[in-house]
This record gives structure tokens, C-alpha cells and sequence, in this order.
């Protein structure tokens, strides 16, 4: 019979490391708020409402989000710098591939139609950011208006 609490340790450290492949580390894909703290913005600017989210996190650490949400055009126009995102072609194979779902990821974010209206705006960002997933991101946007001072926004994110 073995004494004391040393053979409790293979255990705790096998359950662990199970935890952390199963995405114990609180990296919820589903989780609408916390995705948006830990990608976009700590705090959650005010006029951001309606945030879904999905995607995929690699074994290591790198992930593919999806985010919609809408926000006020001061919120939005401040992400834009923040982030030193470029206008980009919202025809462009590259926007359109990013910004569509997957099949396995499409019941997630129901209504997920970025393509659908007209008059919306694309953005890249210039260059790789970080945030608090990753030191290597990068992101494409979709918004399109949709009343006064507020936009609805699809958002992609890499982060390697």
C-alpha cells in the first residue's frame, strides 16, 4: 500500500494535460463575450450587442474565429485603427473564402450571411497582431450598415 499523497501526482498531472488538449485553458469558441474580450477589445467597448461566435482551436494553440456582432460606427471606426485594417474588395476570393462558415461550423451562428446585403465594406488588417490567444494574428472584416450609427459586423481572425 503506498503512504502519503506522491502517487496522487501521475494522476494529477495525466488529468492535466487531458484538460488542456480538451481546451480546458477557457478558450470557449462559444462564449460570445469572453471571444470578444480575449480577440477584439478588454473591456467590450459600449454599442457592442449581439455577439456570436464559432470556430476551431488547434492542438497547438492556433485558432480560426468567427464573430458577428453588431456596434456603433465610433466603435467600429476605433477597431479599424486600432488595428491599422486596410479596405479591402469585398469580391476578393481571399474575403470571400475567410469569411464563409464551414459546413461543420454553420449551425453555430444561425442567419451567418455576410455576402447578403449590399453596400457592405471589407477590411484586412495590414499586419499581424496580438491578443491575449496569440502573439500572431490576423483578421478580415465584413460590416455593412444597417441604421443610423450602427453596423453589423463579420469578423475572422487567424491566430498562428
Amino acid at each position: 500500500m503506498r503512504r502519503g499523497w506522491l502517487w496522487l501526482l501521475p494522476a494529477a498531472l495525466t488529468m492535466t494535460l487531458l484538460l488542456a488538449a480538451c481546451g480546458g485553458s477557457g478558450r470557449d469558441v462559444r462564449d460570445g463575450q469572453a471571444v470578444y474580450r480575449a480577440l477584439i477589445a478588454d473591456p467590450i467597448p459600449a454599442g457592442v450587442t449581439e455577439i456570436a461566435t464559432t470556430g476551431h482551436i488547434s492542438d497547438d494553440n492556433g485558432h480560426v474565429m468567427y464573430l458577428r456582432f453588431m456596434m456603433t460606427t465610433e466603435a467600429f471606426d476605433d477597431l479599424l485603427q486600432a488595428r491599422r485594417f486596410e479596405p479591402f474588395d469585398c469580391d476578393d476570393e481571399f474575403v470571400q473564402g475567410t469569411l464563409t462558415l464551414s459546413n461543420d461550423l454553420e449551425r453555430d451562428i444561425p442567419g451567418w450571411a455576410p455576402f447578403d446585403t449590399d453596400g457592405a465594406l471589407c477590411y484586412a488588417s495590414g499586419r499581424s497582431y496580438t491578443n491575449q490567444w496569440t502573439r500572431g494574428a490576423r483578421a478580415v472584416i465584413l460590416a455593412h450598415p444597417v441604421s443610423a450609427g450602427r453596423v453589423m459586423v463579420y469578423y475572422n481572425e487567424l491566430g498562428l
